[in-house]
């Protein structure tokens, strides 16, 4: 069935913000309003309590010749760059920034089980956002008062033509 890519980007939205965290539970995933510019880096290391698990969602504006075509659909590929804010403060434990990185693994893991190659089956015909996982990669960004966590989620998905 046809998508679309802000399909899909809605979809990452309603998953990452049904995930419940391992630790620090109390503080869940809450989407970014892009305000502004919406640049996310800037807004999370001005308000860096504010900042604590939200995250952001936006396609790396990239965009490829289709795969395939019968000229009424093509497949398509997208890169969808998913940024998570951890303030750097002792919050997380004792051992301060590594217990902060333990954190960033903990979501990392259950970001990816959600969206990665393993989360295919929360992306079904039914929602209008089905595509493939392609699989995603993670980098921890350090800022002055957050760490970012990024995550480069890359889907295949077929759009109608036209």
């Amino acid at each position: 069935m046809p998508s679309t890519a802000a399909a899909i980007r809605d979809r990452f939205h309603v998953l990452i913000e049904a995930l419940a965290p391992t630790s620090d539970t109390k503080v869940r995933f809450r989407r970014y309003r892009n305000e502004g510019d919406g640049n996310f880096q800037a807004f999370a290391e001005a308000n860096p309590a504010g900042a604590h698990r939200r995250f952001q969602v936006r396609d790396d504006g990239a965009e490829d010749q289709p795969e395939s075509s019968n000229t009424d659909t093509d497949m398509r590929h997208v890169t969808y760059v998913i940024q998570v804010a951890y303030p750097a403060t002792g919050r997380y434990g004792v051992d301060q920034a590594l217990d902060r990185d333990d954190v960033i693994d903990q979501d990392w893991g259950a970001i990816n089980s959600a969206i990665g190659i393993y989360g295919r089956a929360n992306f079904t015909v039914a929602g209008g956002h089905d595509c493939t996982p392609l699989g995603a990669a993670r980098e921890v960004i350090r800022g002055s008062t957050v760490d970012i966590l990024e995550v480069r989620a890359r889907a295949s998905y077929y759009r109608t033509v036209g």
